[in-house]
């Protein structure tokens, strides 16, 4: 838990200023429409949800007008008027569509601010000079204003919608299994809502399986970050120093350097390569 608090305390510290910039209102205009349109789809699954029972139902019962109803205009239920499929899908299509458009917009506004304010802290007073002088740890910082700050934005608005959906999808859906299933006996213990339960388990289950497979790639995928800055930084050293290395014959130097860094990404992600010779 204090691991927990410690990551999110991390995360704000880094992503809370955007929130409180210039930009503040309009990014939160567009965070409200993207949450509101999240939820719509939610809601739209729940709808759809019905609409399968319903379609379903006059396909058992052999029923032509509720068919054709329900695949293109709209039907009185028990539940209530059930739109056409038609319909449903256009307008599942539409938010679908204007929800990525608008997450896209706050994602590129994000970035471009936190891009902006970066540099100018890595080159207000010389910092790039000096990092290269007293802290040769730090291993390509401008890759990781390019790379790491773009999976930051993308990473955290995905986490964070995808988890309020998942959220929202599970009371909505437990409301929908609970009046869809009815009571089960198991070893003489009757369960009420069992479809409810046998997914509160199977999601359980699956979440700490994917926890516990997924926790290994957290370094990997750190350290894959790392080897392709250094491969891309070679590739663009090449490209800057072509004149010297052409007068000087550097070819096999710098293609040795090249296969070595390759090598080292390769080794990180799967087993070793040997490159070809010559």
């Amino acid at each position: 838990m204090r691991r927990l608090s410690f990551f999110l305390a991390d995360a704000w510290r880094i992503a809370g200023p955007f929130w409180r910039s210039e930009e503040r209102w309009r990014a939160r205009l567009l965070l409200g429409v993207v949450v509101l349109l999240n939820l719509s789809l939610v809601g739209m699954s729940v709808l759809l949800s019905y609409w399968n029972r319903e379609f379903f139902n006059s396909l058992q019962a052999k029923d032509a007008d509720a068919f054709w109803a329900l695949l293109f205009w709209w039907r009185q239920t028990e539940s209530g008027p059930m739109p056409g499929f038609v319909f449903v899908a256009v307008l599942y299509i539409l938010i679908a569509v204007y929800q990525l458009y608008l997450r896209q917009a706050l994602q590129i506004r994000w970035r471009g601010w936190m891009t902006r304010q970066v540099l100018d802290r890595w080159l207000a007073d010389r910092a790039y000079y000096r990092i290269a002088l007293t802290d040769p740890g730090t291993d390509n910082p401008d890759q990781r204003v390019a790379e790491d700050l773009r999976m930051f934005v993308d990473n955290t608005l995905a986490l964070g919608l995808g988890l309020m959906r998942s959220v929202v999808s599970l009371f909505s859906f437990i409301l929908v299994l609970w009046g869809l299933s009815g009571p089960a006996t198991l070893f003489g213990i009757e369960i009420p809502g069992y479809m409810v339960w046998v997914a509160l388990v199977y999601a359980v289950v699956g979440t700490v399986l994917a926890h516990w497979v997924g926790r290994a790639l957290i370094p990997l995928n750190f350290n894959q970050q790392r080897v392709e800055a250094d491969f891309r930084y070679a590739l663009v050293r090449l490209r800057e120093n072509a004149e010297g290395i052409a007068l000087y014959g550097g070819e096999a130097d710098e293609r040795r350097g090249l296969v070595q860094r390759f090598q080292a990404l390769i080794e990180t992600g799967g087993p070793s390569w040997s490159p070809p010779s010559g």
